[in-house]
């Protein structure tokens, strides 16, 4: 009786877990499966957890995001570059662009 209390509470956050990701069964251990591969998390008593690896890749996922969010700033900043009007280019002009990076 003891082991199938945990068990039980298991079983309930994982089928709430892939009802909100809507993911079969099959396809959240899939998806388990392919972040062990990767070497993003890794087995440990248990439980998965996050590797060191998978911190530093997660990190980087925000700095692409944050990047990608930005795009049409940095793009504005790109043609300043490249454009007649680059001798009288400023790094202040790129600091008001990017104000709140």
């Amino acid at each position: 009786m003891f082991y199938s209390i945990p068990l039980l509470l298991v079983t309930q956050i994982l089928k709430k877990l892939m009802a909100a990701l809507a993911l079969s069964r099959r396809q959240y251990y899939d998806r388990i499966n392919d972040l062990r591969t990767a070497g993003l998390i890794e087995r440990h008593k248990g439980r998965y957890e996050v590797t060191s690896f998978g911190r530093i890749v997660y990190s980087l996922l925000g700095v692409i995001r944050n990047a990608s969010e930005r795009y049409w700033r940095l793009y504005a900043i790109d043609t300043l570059r490249f454009s007649a009007i680059a001798k009288d280019y400023d790094n202040k002009i790129v600091y008001m662009i990017l104000d709140d990076i």
